[in-house]
């Protein structure tokens, strides 16, 4: 199944300015998704998404899937992408 990734701003930065991605895979969840862009990308990408070495997830950044954020999903984190999905990538919010 094919899975099309569009990182914004600082995250787009880390994947080398690449304005959408998609990548094959037989099965994932949006945590095994993030784990292997962190894997792909390094700490620049990681670090938006996970605390550290521990892959513990930190919840700043807006994840959505095909325009539903992860956090209204009935497994979160753990949900089943399917073919065709659209994942958004934004960082964690700023404010001030």
């Amino acid at each position: 199944m094919k899975i099309k990734i569009r990182p914004y701003l600082f995250i787009r930065q880390a994947m080398g300015d690449c304005a959408c991605l998609e990548m094959e895979f037989e099965r994932i969840t949006i945590r095994q998704l993030l784990q292997a862009l962190s894997t792909r990308y390094g700490v620049e990408f990681s670090t938006h998404f996970f605390d550290g070495d521990n892959l513990k997830t930190i919840g700043g950044a807006l994840i959505l899937v095909n325009g539903r954020s992860w956090k209204n999903m009935n497994g979160q984190l753990e949900s089943e992408l399917k073919d065709g999905d659209e994942v958004v990538l934004f960082p964690p919010a700023m404010g001030g």
